[in-house]
């Protein structure tokens, strides 16, 4: 059936004057604009965008717990010396601080969102809130982050969400 509608949208496309009879497929079914390249790579931008988007609502804002997202560029002479320090930092929490390094670049929509202007910059996450942030992270504010991770390690479940637990208890009959 998709053939021979195909093959109808050829036909109709070919008796159309000045009309190029041009069909595309993409194997991960999002729609290409035909016409031309700038259309392609306006989408291709969008594409990437919202791809994006989803990872860092998924890997930062979906997830339980402390995430620690920084901020970097690959031509950041001050990027690498943070990454080590920021690494170094998390391996004394025991795995318990999930740590995403972005490419500022990429992640443009990100950056204005979370007011983002430069880098290295260090942004932290419990339960997908933003609870601090650090823009121009430097070594000497190491240890204001320990404590800033430690305190949000250290709050019970729903202290820093506005939400609290309750325990109703039933007597057993």
């Amino acid at each position: 059936m998709l053939a021979s509608a195909l093959a109808a949208a050829c036909c109709v496309l070919a008796k159309l004057p000045g009309a190029a009879a041009q069909i595309s497929f993409d194997p991960v079914s999002t729609f290409i604009p035909l016409g031309h390249n700038e259309d392609r790579n306006e989408h291709l931008a969008r594409t990437l965008k919202n791809e994006q988007d989803l990872k860092f609502r998924t890997r930062v804002l979906g997830r339980r717990g402390v995430v620690l997202v920084e901020f970097s560029l690959p031509t950041c002479p001050a990027c690498d010396p943070t990454a080590k320090s920021i690494i170094e930092l998390l391996s004394h929490f025991g795995g318990k601080v999930d740590y995403i390094r972005l490419d500022l670049n990429k992640n443009l929509g990100l950056s204005y969102k979370y007011d983002v202007p430069e880098v290295p910059a260090v942004l932290v996450f419990k339960n997908g809130q933003l609870e601090d942030r650090y823009v121009t992270y430097k070594a000497d504010q190491k240890n204001r982050l320990a404590q800033s991770l430690s305190r949000l390690i250290a709050d019970p479940p729903g202290s820093g969400d506005g939400t609290q637990l309750v325990l109703k208890v039933r007597p057993v009959n």
